[in-house]
């Protein structure tokens, strides 16, 4: 079926040695491994349940309760997550509350009663809030008035609302864990006041979820940094204005599923018809509704949205803020993980991309439908491709490790997921996953994806955000496997055997390829 192209080189474009060895090496080894390859052979070890906690229950297994693990929280023992630090609680009561926090002084002179250690710091300490109130004092003037002490009596709550420890979303676990919107207002409020604190995070892996790194940035503020501030600021200001019974009848949902690996298909011999591809040039992905939309993801949840990062991810984070809870109890992911986040509500409307992020205003979402759990009908799974970190390293991307690897962890976030609500076969939101800063290949990454989606028996719609040439021919290649019957067994093949007629027969001759996946492709199949 296929035939040969190592004459697609290029003679002008040299790699040297040292990149020549290195590549090589890792192209090899991707050739001699198994179809399945994956880092840990089974990962999977324990399924529970959906753990209740907005009903204030621990519903889990006498079998299963001893592998669970705590977070620490704040106001509560660290040896006993069930009992509350009465002395702690007081301390911090004290603090947001013996004296009016109105400017941003007054709101450092409080968050260092409770974060001594934060004095020896220097001017950068809540830089970007001063940023925020100096730019938009008008807002800033109402956040100290108005917001800022619901912030403070929700932080405040978090006792009285959520009476349960909260388990660990961890490694080797098919878990999730369901809360009120109440509970989720509370826990947001202690991330923001920066009550809680990097433990977690050294301890288990979780990404560090204390907002000081939003409210300060090192050496000089941030303008992006202060944007999201606004838009966490307006979350806030708008769950105010609800009544605390509509608050506690809406649930969202944590969830991590793992895998082993005698559950990922075989990638080589599944065979299905490529799935309807719908390419969309003017929508982002959170705007695609009754679909699951894609969180490129970095497998620390949040990746740096509580930091300088402002793209895909971190403005997810940013215009619906209940992701930010996942921060608090989501472990690390590993290759065979994914994560969902169910019920969120968008917040606010944008523009811009990175440092010109700037937010744009109110969004109303109150046309997204619950579902039967009453979480509003918005799903999002959190996917992490890997990091291609220097260009050399974006042709080791396509050996047989490195494509199997992304595969197997699509094919996590795509297959049916017990606790969606969403429809079978229903469409997924996505677009240039795993490019951009993590330098995957584009035409790789999309190929990768509707492959994964057809053999889950779903189907794709693809938001190429600002890459219009790019989908014009990605429809291109769409239409001519469709029309050349190319199932996905076969285009895995011409993937594998581009990688080895192209790119590692170019590496081997210390040369760069001459020729793009897409179009090796579309002249293959001519031949078919």
């Amino acid at each position: 079926m296929y035939r040969r192209y190592n004459q697609y080189s290029n003679s002008n474009n040299s790699l040297s040695r040292g990149t020549r060895k290195y590549v090589q090496t890792k192209l090899d080894f991707g050739q001699k491994k198994q179809d399945k390859y994956v880092e840990n052979p089974s990962l999977v070890r324990y399924n529970f349940s959906n753990i209740m906690l907005c009903q204030n229950e621990l519903n889990v297994e006498d079998k299963l309760i001893n592998h669970l693990h705590y977070i620490r929280m704040p106001f509560y023992e660290v040896d006993n997550p069930e009992k509350l630090n009465v002395n702690n609680y007081n301390k911090i009561k004290k603090a947001l509350t013996s004296l009016p926090i109105n400017n941003s002084n007054t709101f450092q002179y409080a968050l260092l009663q409770y974060h001594p250690e934060l004095s020896n710091t220097d001017s950068s300490l809540l830089n970007n809030l001063r940023r925020y109130e100096s730019k938009y004092p008008e807002e800033a003037s109402s956040f100290f008035k108005n917001t800022l002490p619901y912030i403070i009596e929700q932080a405040l709550n978090l006792p009285k609302y959520l009476t349960k420890p909260i388990p660990l979303l961890g490694k080797y676990m098919n878990i999730a864990i369901t809360i009120n919107k109440l509970q989720a207002i509370s826990l947001l409020a202690n991330q923001f006041l920066c009550i809680f604190t990097n433990e977690n995070h050294k301890i288990y892996q979780t990404p560090e979820c204390s907002f000081l790194g939003m409210l300060s940035s090192p050496n000089f503020p941030i303008d992006s940094s202060v944007e999201k501030i606004r838009c966490v600021i307006h979350y806030f200001e708008k769950m105010k204005s609800r009544s605390i019974d509509s608050l506690k009848s809406e649930l969202l949902t944590y969830q991590r599923v793992s895998l082993k690996d005698s559950d990922i298909p075989d990638w080589i011999h599944s065979k299905m018809d490529i799935c309807n591809v719908i390419i969309d040039k003017g929508k982002n992905i959170e705007d695609c509704e009754n679909m699951l939309q894609v969180d490129f993801a970095n497998s620390y949840l949040g990746g740096g949205v509580l930091k300088a990062g402002c793209v895909q991810e971190e403005i997810r984070f940013t215009i619906n803020p209940e992701l930010f809870i996942s921060m608090i109890f989501t472990q690390r992911l590993d290759h065979l993980e994914s994560a969902f986040i169910i019920g969120t509500e968008r917040i606010s409307k944008f523009k811009g991309y990175g440092r010109s992020f700037k937010y744009n205003g109110d969004y109303n979402d109150s046309y997204i439908a619950f579902d039967k759990w009453n979480r509003k009908s918005t799903e999002i799974v959190a996917l992490d491709a890997t990091h291609y970190g220097s260009s050399y390293k974006k042709y080791i991307q396509f050996s047989t490790k490195d494509t199997i690897r992304e595969m197997n962890k699509l094919y996590i976030g795509f297959k049916e997921n017990e606790f969606s609500s969403l429809s079978k076969g229903s469409y997924i939101a996505t677009g240039n996953w795993g490019c951009g800063a993590y330098n995957g290949d584009l035409e790789l990454k999309a190929l990768l994806q509707i492959m994964v989606a057809s053999i889950a028996e779903r189907n794709i719609y693809y938001c190429p955000f600002d890459q219009v040439e790019f989908a014009d021919r990605l429809g291109q290649v769409i239409s001519s496997l469709k029309q050349h019957n190319i199932t996905t067994d076969l285009l895995y093949k011409l993937i594998r055997t581009y990688n080895n007629e192209v790119v590692f027969a170019s590496v081997n001759q210390n040369k760069l390829p001459n020729i793009t996946l897409f179009d090796y492709i579309l002249e293959t199949v001519k031949y078919n």
